[in-house]
């Protein structure tokens, strides 16, 4: 597939601080934010681990070792999953490379989002999601085609059934995640990947760190992302609803304009469409060389026959006109006298 697409991203700080009271970024983005181009085909969000030394240095390596790694290596007709695992394993060596000895290690999140000929490849490590969304008229007919799912203490309590959905407002450890990408670790975190070839213009892309959803249910979601909210305004309505949460936050937005299919139907030569009722006034083309110098107009050779019909008959009437003549001169001859 190829495609015609537009993108912004968001990068806000949130009400996070740092020691000394100054705002605190730990989330880092491919392409960097407010340098995205139409032409970018591949998409990372990463949030650095709050609480963990280095949360920036983490989540900003992990995003240059893989988008380094993935561009070296691929261009939007060529991707494959062995490409991703190897460029995942890139940003874990990076990760060793620039490991400080603390004992609480620094660490990241991992969203990414690759374009390619066979459609979409998504995958995540962490609480930072994708979603794929087909935008409707509203909130009710615009649909949440895939989201990912976080690694996170709570959904893994809900999955053996300790914990019910009607207990995820009060629990308490919603920010404590299952998997990150750290250095030194003895068993690396492997990344959930999923595909898609369901991408239709129109649709839309959202990569967003834990911090963008701090107030935004996906309900909120549909609505900003269907048509009651118009393009120019969307990154102006994700800054606005999330402008008072506690985290810093971050999102890339990813708008399909046009889709070109990667194979398309080809003929020797073009085709031509002809309308029912216009198809006896198209005369048949010939089909083979010795066809070509007979005529293809089925008028003429309908006027043709007529005239040969015609003389057919005069000239079996003047041939019986004849024969009449001539037996009855012949019986004349031979008739007796009186």
């Amino acid at each position: 597939m190829k495609y015609k697409l537009t993108s912004f991203s968001i990068l806000e700080y949130g009400q996070r601080k740092d020691a000394q009271g100054n705002p605190h970024q730990e989330d880092s983005l491919f392409p960097v934010h407010n340098q995205l181009s139409n032409d970018d085909r591949l998409f990372i969000v990463c949030d650095g681990m709050g609480g963990h030394d280095f949360g920036e240095v983490a989540s900003a390596t992990v995003c240059e070792a893989m988008s380094k790694a993935i561009l070296e290596k691929t261009s939007e007709t060529d991707f494959t999953d062995d490409i991703l695992k190897e460029a995942i394993q890139q940003a874990y060596d990076a990760l060793d490379a620039r490991d400080t000895g603390s004992a609480k290690k620094m660490g990241t999140t991992m969203t990414v989002l690759k374009l390619h000929q066979q459609g979409a490849t998504i995958a995540h490590i962490g609480d930072s999601r994708v979603y794929h969304i087909r935008p409707g008229k509203d909130a009710e007919t615009t649909r949440i085609l895939h989201v990912t799912k976080d690694h996170s203490l709570l959904n893994s309590l809900l999955d053996v059934g300790e914990l019910t959905p009607e207990d995820i407002p009060n629990f308490k450890q919603k920010n404590v995640i299952t998997r990150a990408m750290q250095p030194q670790m003895e068993r690396r975190s492997k990344a959930d990947i999923y595909h898609t070839s369901d991408i239709l213009p129109g649709d839309y892309f959202y990569l967003c760190s834990d911090g963008m959803l701090e107030n935004t249910s996906d309900d909120n979601l549909r609505f900003i992302f269907s048509a009651a909210i118009p393009e120019e305004k969307k990154k102006e309505t994700l800054i606005e609803v999330t402008k008072n949460n506690k985290d810093n936050h971050s999102a890339i937005v990813v708008h399909i304009l046009d889709v070109e299919e990667a194979t398309q139907p080809t003929t020797s030569e073009p085709l031509m469409v002809v309308a029912d009722e216009e198809k006896e006034k198209v005369p048949t083309a010939p089909t083979c060389p010795r066809c070509q110098n007979q005529s293809t107009n089925p008028v003429q050779r309908k006027s043709n026959h007529h005239l040969a019909l015609t003389i057919g008959v005069i000239v079996v009437i003047a041939a019986l006109l004849l024969a009449v003549i001539y037996f009855t001169n012949l019986f004349s001859l031979h008739a007796p006298a009186k």
